[in-house]
């Protein structure tokens, strides 16, 4: 037997063994199957694998008894993401009355909501378990529909549980670590348990709030299904409302974005810019979404950066003129005031020629096509647009022959040549 090597490759796993078990038999599947529950039930990892192996599905949990199921795959298909399991069973020595969830998965337009369940007590009997998953909806959405009178909003993310066995308390307490959610104000949390995914008819629990944690009691007698709510939709959205802001440097502009995961009576934005961090000026402004509970892409540019370092900042303007400010985003900038040229597509025919200029914007071009003995068949003034990319259709008024044509392009810094191929 080998630990920590491939043997014949020479390859070695850089990491720590949580723990090594041996056995002096092969086991079976249903064997095979509840070891991997322990160890799944002790380290926090999901049991997500999608095969299956004779009538054993992987992704249950499965007691050391061979018969109960913990935490069954087929009853919580849609909550399989991020398992969190507390409970004792003697025979593989598993005692666990803490337990916090993972989130592998976490991003920017996810967010993260780590659950700690602690039963606190110790679990009276063998064979007693409590598990919990989510749906996998991202915890940056809120849902202002879907609740009980006293709650303004709530998450979207529904968790859900399985309680087995007798010896799991009547009530636990969980944590919740909201470290992704600002703005929030603690006492607006409350704890949403219901029967069911609805929770018009939710029961509503208070609890305590030391940032970034809510703790609160979770009743194991009644319904399994719970979420976060609030109570004041303008204190604490749940969630946050500005996920993401970024301001990156192009060819002949800045482009910003930005991204909300809820509006609440939002007017406008604006983007301001700042040479020395101090000092805002107006670059843009867009429009906001009013009132909204899903996740919202921006996006804005400023067409006329200045040489050298700025600084970039989103403000957030409500209807009742009560403003926020983002970060700010730093930006390096060197203007350049080259231009390129392209005919599309060459070779072509006469009727079917587009001359593509790309620079900066409002950049004056003069451009003439000549052919082979220098005689000028075509010439115009264009203005690259705001784009900072202009396609332009040629109309040659008059027939020309096919052949080799030479294309130039003059600004008052910068010349460009090209050939076209008329056939």
């Amino acid at each position: 037997m080998r630990l920590n090597t491939s043997g014949s490759y020479g390859q070695h796993f850089s990491g720590a063994l949580g723990e090594v078990i041996t056995f002096n038999t092969t086991l079976t599947a249903s064997q095979m199957q509840r070891v991997r529950s322990y160890m799944a039930s002790k380290y926090g990892v999901t049991l997500a694998d999608n095969s299956t192996t004779g009538t054993i599905d992987e992704r249950n949990y499965l007691a050391s008894n061979g018969s109960t199921t913990y935490w069954s795959y087929t009853s919580n298909s849609s909550y399989h993401n991020n398992v969190t399991v507390i409970g004792k069973d003697n025979n593989t020595g598993l005692n666990q009355k803490k337990s916090i969830s993972t989130d592998a998965d976490n991003n920017s337009l996810t967010g993260n909501a780590l659950l700690i369940m602690d039963h606190v007590s110790a679990i009276s009997s063998d064979i007693s378990y409590l598990a919990a998953g989510h749906d996998g909806t991202s915890v940056l959405e809120n849902e202002t529909s879907d609740v009980p009178l006293t709650i303004q909003s709530r998450m979207k993310r529904v968790w859900k549980a399985q309680k087995t066995g007798s010896g799991i308390a009547s009530s636990i307490t969980m944590t919740f670590d909201l470290t992704d959610f600002t703005p929030l104000n603690g006492s607006n949390l409350r704890l949403l348990v219901s029967t069911s995914s609805s929770f018009a008819g939710a029961s509503v629990y208070m609890g305590t709030y030391t940032a970034p944690n809510f703790t609160v009691s979770f009743p194991t007698t009644g319904g399994m299904y719970f979420t976060l709510g609030s109570v004041n939709l303008a204190q604490t959205p749940l969630p946050i409302q500005l996920l993401r802001f970024t301001a990156k440097p192009e060819v002949d502009r800045v482009k910003l974005e930005w991204v909300t995961a809820t509006e609440i009576n939002n007017d406008f934005f604006t983007i301001e810019r700042s040479l020395d961090g101090k000092t805002f000026q107006i670059v843009a402004e867009q429009d906001g979404a009013g009132n909204s509970n899903s996740i919202r892409k921006y996006t804005g540019y400023d067409l006329d950066p200045v040489n050298g370092v700025s600084f970039y900042r989103l403000k957030q303007t409500d209807f009742d003129g009560s403003y926020t400010h983002s970060s700010w985003q730093k930006v390096e900038f060197e203007k350049s005031n080259e231009f390129s040229l392209e005919m599309i597509p060459s070779p072509t025919s006469a009727s079917n020629v587009v001359v593509q200029l790309t620079g900066s914007p409002g950049k004056i071009i003069d451009l003439i096509i000549a052919d082979n003995g220098g005689r000028i068949v075509y010439a115009n003034t264009l203005k690259i647009g705001d784009s900072g990319t202009l396609r332009y259709a040629i109309d040659f008024r008059t027939a020309i022959s096919t052949g080799m044509y030479f294309v130039r392009a003059t600004s008052e810094d910068s010349v460009k040549n090209c050939k076209l191929l008329i056939r």
